[in-house]
């Protein structure tokens, strides 16, 4: 879905204009995004920030949220945590990518800064976050039947989210289950240092 400018230096970005009234969704380009606002259209404005340089100027030049926020998407770890200013929210999600480890499914966070206000939902993230790849092949049909106002965007953003963990939590449970299996029978040391990554590892996932 993203696509990246001719030159292949800018920031990776795709705008969707929404019209709840004629329920009807368009990609259009960055500068077409300030007349869709005006015009009283939605528009949800994802973009990848890999490219720091490329993404502080675009994200400068747009306008829609408060530097800060851009330095902190562009700088910060992955966390949770929600700010509230006079023209929107702004959301920090962490969502979840499982990675193959010698003792299993572990994983690595990956960041989504999700800035809203009247007229827009601006995504920040560095490359394509598991969650949001879900949101991207869902929304269109969600929007289609089910959506009546930009809302439903935020109910995609935390559904998907949700369905992230519990899938990372079932691998967890099958790492678990190994190790009770290991533990049945002869058992030799190196399950000790397996269970204390293991160990490890569930508390990362908890915090």
């Amino acid at each position: 879905m993203l696509q990246a400018a001719a030159d292949g230096g800018d920031p990776l970005v795709v705008i969707v204009s929404f019209d709840f009234k004629a329920k009807a969704l368009k990609t259009v380009g960055v500068g077409e995004l300030k007349a869709e606002m005006d015009a009283g259209r939605f528009c949800w404005v994802d973009v990848d920030v890999a490219n720091v340089d490329a993404a502080r100027k675009m994200l400068t030049d747009l306008a829609l949220c408060a530097p800060e926020i851009v330095e902190d998407s562009l700088t910060r770890d992955p966390a949770t945590q929600i700010a509230r200013y006079d023209d929107y929210i702004h959301l920090v999600l962490s969502g979840c990518r499982l990675v193959e480890g010698p003792t299993g499914h572990k994983f690595d966070l990956e960041r989504v800064d999700a800035i809203m206000g009247e007229m827009f939902l601006l995504t920040l993230h560095r490359g394509q976050p598991v969650f949001l790849e879900a949101v991207r092949k869902a929304y269109r049909a969600d929007f289609l039947r089910f959506a009546q106002s930009p809302s439903f965007l935020l109910y995609e953003l935390w559904d998907h989210l949700i369905d992230n963990y519990l899938n990372v939590h079932k691998a967890f449970e099958e790492r678990v289950e190994a190790v009770q299996r290991s533990l049945h029978g002869e058992v030799d040391e190196s399950i000790f240092g397996i269970a204390s990554e293991l160990g490890s590892d569930l508390l990362h996932l908890r915090k």
